[in-house]
């Protein structure tokens, strides 16, 4: 990966994700199973991290 960030700002980072995502598709996913919907969810943090970390400019 371009940038290296610290496995501690990467937790951090993933849960900020996590927590935009349940609030903004809960509504749209409300009649899917909850365990189904946790692991969307989680796919997809992992999914935007990712992208975030390829596209992101090293800093310093």
């Amino acid at each position: 990966m371009p940038y290296n960030i610290t496995d501690r700002a990467r937790a951090e980072r993933l849960d900020t994700i996590r927590d935009e995502l349940l609030e903004r598709i809960r509504p749209v996913c409300a009649l899917m199973p909850h365990d189904l919907f946790l692991e969307l969810v989680e796919s997809m943090a992992a999914i935007q991290l990712k992208y975030e970390l390829r596209t992101s400019q090293p800093t310093g």
